[in-house]
């Protein structure tokens, strides 16, 4: 947001309270600004002198933007929601929120509005491994709240001269039926395709990520992955090996025994209407393409929250009440003129493990029943209070699996991890997490013991839009792996599927029944009230597609399908 502070380590930087005057350049940093600011200190006892502030002092701030400007990081890929209820940002580099080009979070509900409720967020994975005769702590981050920069690259890190680039993959600018860019779009297929022992898309398994453009078509596979439950979809790629885009020296990285060889593929899901309004779900796929094994592994998601206008009065905490939903919650001081609601975050999904700590491949959706939270970590941006600002002190943070919250109101950061797990060769570890912007604040005068580990009362709503965004990951379907890499679905619900969506009222459904049965449609409106309901008929196990026609006036509505005693549902918007 305008005028928060940001560091960039331009200088060795010092201690106490010159640290504070050092540090920050503010985001809305102009040569007026820095004039100004070395004009104040001009009234010291050693004043500045006057030929120093006309003539010195604007080549070097000239020379200091020129600097910043040759030393941004660059960014190939930023994607902007366009139809969730929530506006946000995406980058090709890892980053949820932050938007680099314009420096700026954007993390905004309603969308129109004018309330902020992150700045920035990514992704951060912890491993041990030994380098030379030590035994390394390493770090990759996708988001440093302090620099807001990403240590990641965009695209595979083994690719061919057929690769597509590696942009932000939009949902909303591709065709559903063809996965070609949609009218008025340009660049290369949507990337995500279904094989045919898959037949839909789903949270959990959005589909197989093809890397060349000319084998994204029905030729190479059944037909494109888009997960119907979600209104907007984001999909991108990248990986931690090249060396250049760390905050420490190239020498200095390959020192500590970076890279760790690590390939992620992360879909981001928003919604325009219904109970998930309010929700982004941010799933990560990390695969271990080092060749080595990994011990000490956590995966943890890295937020900044900036609830409203104003800074340095948020607080967080865990949320005690109900440990099963593996949540957090950051709120605001009241400010004045404008209502507020609150921010939670909630692990969905994390690795399950194994005798030996070793990826379990059962189950993923074990997690939702056994699953816990990790390590949960808040700390106040401020020169008195240490921050992990390096990447052993991150690797520490999160692998020693504890509780350490700051509920004093501040520049909140929030960390919410894994427990430590063990990656081979091959392995994937699977991440997700979601934000829920909440109407509902927790009461002020009962929220935050001593320890600010427990939020006294409950949080209904907080419990209800964590559920639901539970329900929407991993239903309607159960997963098993045979193996760590690949995946293989049962489809324990019927599934469906609406093309086009948004449609003027014709569209295709696509169902897929797990045994035979009579299947019946229907359609209610925004406010609950049932407004079709139409017997389709018997039908047997298996996929099918059927022509719809809907006479509804231009809305969101939600389609339910009822096969037997079974039923799933997914959104619908008529334009």
């Amino acid at each position: 947001m305008p005028g928060t502070p940001t560091t960039y380590q331009i200088f060795a930087l010092p201690t106490g309270e010159n640290f504070c005057r050092f540090r920050c350049l503010y985001r809305s940093t102009t040569a007026t600004t820095l004039s100004n600011w070395l004009f104040q200190h001009s009234r010291m006892k050693h004043p500045i002198p006057s030929i120093f502030r006309s003539f010195i002092l604007p080549c070097i701030v000239v020379a200091m933007l020129l600097f910043t400007a040759a030393h941004a990081q660059p960014i190939d890929s930023v994607g902007n929601s366009t139809l969730s209820n929530i506006e946000f940002a995406v980058t090709n580099n890892g980053m949820i929120a932050y938007n680099p080009s314009a420096r700026t979070g954007k993390f905004i509900a309603p969308r129109g509005g004018k309330s902020q409720y992150l700045f920035g967020g990514g992704l951060w994975f912890a491993a041990q491994r030994m380098v030379g005769d030590t035994l390394q702590r390493l770090v990759f981050s996708t988001y440093n709240p302090v620099t807001n920069r990403s240590a990641a690259t965009p695209g595979d890190a083994f690719t061919n001269d057929t690769a597509a680039p590696p942009i932000v993959y939009h949902s909303t600018k591709y065709d559903r039926w063809s996965g070609k860019p949609s009218a008025g779009n340009a660049g290369p297929n949507w990337p995500l395709w279904l094989m045919p022992t898959q037949p839909v898309a789903t949270a959990l398994l959005p589909g197989q990520f093809e890397p060349e453009n000319s084998k994204r078509t029905k030729g190479q596979y059944s037909q494109p992955a888009f997960v119907g439950i979600a209104d907007e979809q984001f999909t991108v790629r990248y990986h931690d090996r090249d060396l250049s885009r760390y905050e420490i020296s190239t020498a200095a990285a390959t020192e500590r025994g970076y890279p760790i060889g690590l390939q992620v593929q992360q879909n981001v899901y928003s919604w325009q209407s219904g109970p998930l309004r309010h929700t982004v779900v941010v799933q990560y796929a990390v695969t271990n393409i080092s060749g080595l094994t990994l011990s000490e592994c956590v995966v943890a998601q890295i937020s900044d929250p900036d609830i409203g206008q104003h800074r340095g009065n948020d607080h967080a905490v865990f949320y005690t009440r109900d440990p099963s939903l593996r949540a957090c919650y950051a709120w605001s001081d009241t400010e004045s003129g404008e209502s507020l609601g609150a921010l939670a975050m909630a692990i969905l999904e994390a690795p399950t493990v194994q005798p030996g700590d070793v990826i379990g491949t059962s189950s993923r959706a074990d997690y939702r029943r056994f699953g816990k939270v990790g390590c949960f970590a808040t700390w106040r941006r401020s020169d008195s209070i240490p921050y992990p600002i390096t990447d052993l002190e991150r690797a520490s943070l999160l692998q020693k699996q504890s509780f350490d919250p700051d509920t004093t109101a501040g520049d909140q950061v929030v960390v919410l991890g894994s427990h430590p797990f063990t990656m081979k060769p091959g392995d994937v570890a699977h991440f997700a997490v979601a934000y829920v912007v909440l109407d509902s604040v927790p009461d002020r005068t009962a929220t935050g013991t001593p320890n600010g580990t427990a939020a006294m009362g409950a949080m209904p709503e907080l419990e209800e839009l964590v559920r639901e965004a539970e329900d929407a990951y991993y239903l309607p379907t159960t997963v098993s792996s045979a193996t760590p890499s690949a995946q293989s679905s049962t489809v324990a619900l019927p599934t469906m599927q609406l093309f086009p969506n948004p449609t003027a009222g014709l569209a295709t459904l696509q169902l897929s029944l797990p045994s035979a049965s009579a299947v019946e449609l229907r359609v209610f409106d925004n406010l609950g009230q049932q407004v079709i309901q139409h017997q389709l008929g018997q039908f047997a196990a298996g996929p099918h597609s059927l022509p719809l026609v809907m006479n509804l006036p231009p809305g969101a509505y939600r389609v339910e399908l009822a096969a037997g005693a079974e039923q799933s549902s997914c959104p619908l918007v008529i334009q």
